[in-house]
């Protein structure tokens, strides 16, 4: 799908311009197997970025992440849409206890923000268990739902 490459490039850029004034970035790697980047910090950080259209197998992407390291912050980038959402909060009890798991929900072309971002272990300390799904389609709002179909038309 050209919709996977183009949301490679979105991150990629959008990443780089988050470090505009910081300067930390040192490389950034594109990968082809399981990893779409894996951008290095002068630091010595790593971010290790997976972007799924759709989420269809939390389990394997977890598990494609391995163990987590202190230096390293997993990035999941997904489309913003009700369907992703759904499968998150269904999916919580093996996302909340990675301490370094973020997830971007995006939509490059979204007239208003084009990304919000959780981190399940925080979040998950933070809300009650009842509250999560109104919680995160509350926070979805900001930016607009696009579906794979949509995001292909658009590029």
């Amino acid at each position: 799908m050209k919709s996977h490459g183009f949301l490679v490039d979105w991150i990629e850029t959008y990443l780089k311009n988050h470090d505009l004034i910081a300067r930390q970035i040192e490389k950034i790697e594109r990968q082809q197997g399981k990893f779409d980047l894996i951008v290095h910090h002068k630091t010595g950080k790593i971010k290790i970025v997976v972007v799924k259209e759709i989420l269809d197998n939390f389990e394997s992407i977890i598990k494609e992440f391995g163990e987590e390291e202190p230096n390293t912050e997993h990035i999941l980038v997904i489309l913003n849409n009700k369907e992703n959402i759904h499968k998150l909060v269904e999916k919580w009890s093996i996302l909340y206890p990675r301490k370094n798991l973020a997830v971007y929900f995006v939509n490059p072309f979204s007239k208003t923000d084009t990304k919000w971002v959780i981190y399940p272990h925080t979040h998950d300390r933070i809300t009650e268990k009842p509250s999560l799904k109104p919680g995160l389609e509350s926070l979805s709002l900001n930016v607009e739902e696009i579906t794979v179909q949509e995001l292909e038309k658009l590029i």
